[in-house]
């Protein structure tokens, strides 16, 4: 929604309020908080994007089978958010649930299991695990390109990030001053 001078707005909700309507964990209310999550986050109110997330994925995990996606989907959303505050081991915890339920869901082989790999990957990287990055990346391509081809379009974030890790600068800092680095 946009005011009168034109900034994005959304109504505003009380997350309280809102709980109140549906008493009880209700598996549609968690669509509902997720959605507004989304929307919250794409206004530009990382804070009232979090809360909402956060009350998505406590109704979610008190309504859904262990095998569900939501929980999933609703993990990787908190993962982008936090992601996009820098709050990567916030957000290494819910890629990791979301690729934990998304490879419990769907299973190791499945394309989405290896797009939610690349996610957590991205974060690792952030997190200076590159030896964990490379495994989840290769693993993850080679599984994708097993089933949809080695030329599909989705094999192409992870093959980039892949070759950002490979380009990275080596650190030779562990060196002492007097030892010289030969090619």
């Amino acid at each position: 929604l946009a005011g009168l001078d034109g900034q994005r707005r959304l109504p505003a909700i009380d997350l309280d309020v809102a709980r109140a309507s549906r008493p009880g964990a209700q598996p549609r209310l968690s669509h509902f908080y997720t959605n507004l999550g989304s929307a919250w986050f794409h206004a530009g109110s990382p804070e009232q994007a979090e809360a909402a997330h956060l009350a998505a994925l406590d109704n979610a995990m008190r309504t859904q089978p262990d095998d569900d996606l939501l929980v999933a989907t609703i993990a990787n959303n908190l993962g982008v958010l936090y992601d996009h505050l820098e709050r990567v081991d916030d957000a290494a915890r819910y890629y990791g649930l979301a690729y934990d339920r998304v490879r419990h869901g769907f299973g190791p082989d499945h394309p989405s299991t290896a797009l939610v790999g690349t996610n957590l990957a991205m974060v690792r990287v952030k997190q200076g695990d590159f030896d964990g990055a490379r495994a989840l990346l290769s693993d993850g391509i080679e599984r994708m390109a097993a089933r949809l081809g080695p030329d599909h379009p989705d094999l192409a974030l992870a093959h980039a990030e892949l070759g950002r890790i490979a380009a990275k600068p080596v650190s030779y800092t562990h060196l002492r001053a007097h030892e010289t680095v030969l090619d």
